[in-house]
């Protein structure tokens, strides 16, 4: 077989020019927001022009503008991101470069967000109103926050105490496609003596969705979260203490497809999603000394999700068989981190850590079958009630040096150490067995970046991804998302992943571009295979089995020019191209749209002193994606269309301080019918979505 590469060169090429073509634009100022804005993308601040991965940031800025009830819709327009909802509108999850949600690592404050019993990773529960920025880092370059992702890397940065002793921050949003509502409200300051503070509370009420072929059944949500945050500040010395409640009530439409007459009845429902998270965290800046930075931290989270999956079955007339499955999924986690920053030399900055984490899992899964025959029965008729207990533990150790060696170019070396043990310690399920599992694995990355032009910098690195089974994956299974159950596998090696990159970045005056052009190869993915005999009956359901690989090669593209006159044209774009390897299969159609983005002219002007506002008329759209797969027949082909929609922001600033804000945003002006590829569900039609807000 020929090298990977080889059978993409044709699309290599074409991407490459792109790439070319967009890195030649230049302007002749020198100064942008990629001068200005600060974030962390390697654990230590710096400016996003220098950040040598593959980033996109959301600042707080951006965020007051966006009209978005869910943290996952706000990265929808970020290159490389898209989507998905699983069937739950309440509950969506983030994909990077083609990778599904379980590859993709979530941290909230450089926490991880940590889900052990989940089809497809973990949903961010929490609202945006308590967002400062988000940071979203593409490919697994980054071994200090991301060596466990495949995908990528989300940093929600959540937002602290006040520059004033008391500030108050009022916000209200209307949602017409589903007649849903956000309503928050919030108190923070900071006072002379160094004590800061934050309190918030969000309610979130969402019904049917409104779609342009009629309401969608089962798709409403509703959300509370609380929080609260105190702080200390004493010269080099940050002290703080946060703890966040979210409580969420999720109902999970039935996607168009399941019901067929040997399935009339099947519905979702997750009446219970909450969690409660306290964090401790110390931070340390020194001017001399070896150690030029410290920070510390210690959490405590426990996550209750209850799921409801009923069924009914007709295997023949006359037939009725209802299966009624109930699974209470209790997480509790505990997590720290250790980070050191050293100045040992001025040409390197040298960053070590030691990240832990303890997830501890006990599921309830509660069983009802009912079944009236017309003849012998099927699964006959009885209840069933089944306690698994399982544990994790995560040790992993990081080290990076970014290495000045000239004043033109700048190296950076990585290595990333993990250790997982994982046991099921406890089960009364007659199918289970107690067992454990433990593994060490080290990934490392390295990148070059030029920056000898003027505000722009070229970048090349290579970076290793490793995502070790889930409690799920290895010992307990699910009877959810099939009609048949799916049994675990002790057996499971963990995913890896190779990702090589080039990138341009340039934030000369009016004009900034942001291109990365990549290629991941994954091996060892984790689906689900027929039970074959030795893992399970055959006939009974199926396996998690490590039967894929993928190799995606993939352009992403930012490109913005403001005027004089305040007019902003602008692109995000992603091409991406995925080939799958399933045991003797192999397909390029993965369910992946080659290309998704978004295009459009925004417009800023100061109407007076205290009046600002903007608009912004784009098109969001994707090409059709097609999705092969093998069935017991053989291959089957399925075709998400491609789509376009018309969209119009409206927005102002206004008040002495511009401390009132209003936003309206049109969507779906042409009403299109359409389903996002990397969705289970049909989207909204026309609809307006309306916010205000108000600092005091």
């Amino acid at each position: 077989m020929a090298h990977p590469l080889t059978r993409h060169t044709s699309k290599f090429a074409i991407s490459l020019l792109s790439l070319l073509v967009a890195s030649a634009c230049n302007a002749e100022e020198s100064s942008s927001y990629m001068d200005e804005m600060t974030i962390t993308g390697t654990r230590s601040e710096q400016v996003l022009l220098e950040e040598p991965v593959s980033i996109t940031v959301l600042n707080q800025d951006s965020i007051r503008k966006m009209t978005y009830s869910s943290v996952a819709d706000m990265l929808v327009d970020v290159p490389g991101v898209q989507v998905t909802d699983l069937s739950a509108r309440g509950a969506p999850r983030i994909q990077i470069r083609g990778e599904r949600g379980a590859r993709t690592l979530l941290l909230i404050d450089g926490q991880k967000v940590s889900e052990n019993k989940s089809m497809d990773g973990a949903p961010i529960l929490m609202s945006p109103a308590n967002i400062e920025r988000i940071e979203v880092i593409k490919g697994p370059a980054s071994v200090l926050y991301g060596s466990e992702a495949i995908g990528g890397v989300v940093n929600i940065i959540t937002r602290r105490g006040g520059k004033k002793p008391l500030e108050v921050n009022l916000s209200a949003l209307y949602n017409s496609s589903d007649d849903g509502y956000d309503a928050t409200a919030a108190v923070a300051g900071s006072v002379d003596s160094g004590f800061e503070y934050r309190a918030s509370y969000t309610d979130q009420d969402h019904g049917d969705l409104e779609t342009p072929d009629g309401t969608l059944e089962g798709s409403s949500w509703s959300s509370r979260e609380g929080q609260i945050y105190l702080g200390y500040q004493h010269d080099n010395h940050r002290l703080g203490f946060s703890y966040d409640n979210v409580d969420r009530d999720i109902e999970a439409a039935t996607p168009e497809g399941v019901i067929s007459p040997m399935m009339p009845y099947f519905q979702l429902d997750l009446p219970e999603w909450s969690s409660n998270k306290s964090s401790l965290f110390y931070d340390l800046r020194t001017n001399s000394g070896i150690i030029s930075k410290l920070h510390a931290d210690l959490y405590y989270q426990t996550t209750f999700k209850e799921f409801h999956n009923d069924m009914d079955f007709s295997f023949y007339p006359g037939h009725l068989a209802q299966l009624r499955l109930q699974t209470d999924n209790d997480q509790s986690t505990t997590g720290g981190t250790l980070t050191l920053n050293w100045a040992i030399h001025q040409a390197h900055q040298i960053i070590t850590g030691i990240d832990y984490l303890d997830d501890e899992l006990v599921a309830n899964d509660f069983r009802v079958a009912i079944e009236n025959p017309a003849a012998p029965p099927v699964i006959g008729n009885g209840e069933a009630h089944y306690r698994d207990k399982a544990d994790m533990q995560t040790l992993a150790l990081y080290a990076q040096d970014a290495w000045t060696l000239n004043d033109d170019w700048l190296a950076t070396f990585g290595l990333r150490y993990t250790h997982v043990d994982s046991e099921l310690s406890a089960t009364t399920d007659p199918g289970l067995t107690p067992n454990s599992s433990d593994d060490s694995h080290t990934v490392g990355s390295i990148a070059l970046m030029y920056t000898g032009w003027d505000a722009i910098t070229l970048r090349a690195n290579y970076g290793q991804g490793y995502r070790h089974p889930s409690l799920q994956q290895l010992f307990i299974g699910t009877v959810h998302g099939s009609s048949f159950p799916t049994f675990p596998n002790t057996d499971l090696e963990p995913e890896t992943s190779d990702n090589f990159e080039i990138g341009f970045r340039s934030g000369r005056g009016a004009l900034t571009v942001d291109a990365s052009l990549f290629f991941n190869t994954s091996d060892d993915y984790i689906t689900t295979s027929s039970c074959d005999g030795i893992h399970c009956l055959p006939g009974t359901g199926f396996f998690y089995n490590n039967i894929n690989s993928a190799e995606t090669l993939g352009l992403e593209l930012l490109l913005s020019y403001t005027t004089a006159a305040g007019w902003n044209p602008y692109i995000n774009m992603t091409w991406i191209d995925r080939t799958f390897k399933h045991d003797d299969f192999e397909t390029d159609n993965t369910g992946d749209p080659d290309l998704f983005g978004r295009v459009g002219l925004r417009y800023n002007r100061g109407f007076t002193n205290n009046i600002n506002g903007w608009m912004d008329l784009y098109v969001r759209g994707a090409s059709s994606a097609d999705e092969t797969y093998q069935s017991r027949s053989g291959p089957v082909t399925e075709t998400t269309p491609g789509w376009g929609t018309l969209n119009l922001s409206l927005g102002a600033n206004f008040g002495s301080q511009g401390q009132y804000r209003v936003t309206a945003d049109l969507k779906n002006l042409g009403d299109k019918a359409y389903q996002v590829a990397s969705s289970s569900l049909p989207s909204a039609g026309r609809h307006v979505i309306v916010k205000l807000e108000a600092d005091f």
